[in-house]
């Protein structure tokens, strides 16, 4: 489920802003970044509060705690990638 909700949300944004990688603005890596964690959210924590036997809370607040690392992680990793990307196609 999550290799899918990943394809389908790349390919998305892909296709719509995908011809400007290298100018993407800050704002717009942060709502890519949001947009693919907040689907995320969607599918982990069902299965942390069915595997881990908690409450939705609890839940909550450990896969929070995750996204929010694989969030900052996306934004700089994209980032990163865009730039390098840009510099060996010119090269």
């Amino acid at each position: 489920m999550t290799i899918k909700t990943y394809t389908t949300e790349y390919l998305c944004f892909e296709k719509k802003f995908g011809h400007n990688q290298i100018k993407r603005s800050f704002k717009m890596r942060v709502a890519h970044g949001l947009g693919f964690e907040l689907g995320l959210i969607g599918v982990t924590l069902p299965i942390i509060t069915w595997f881990l036997q908690l409450d939705f809370w609890s839940a909550l607040m450990m896969d929070l705690l995750v996204i929010i690392f694989f969030l900052i992680y996306a934004i700089i990793y994209h980032w990163c990638y865009d730039v390098i990307r840009a510099r060996i196609i010119c090269a």
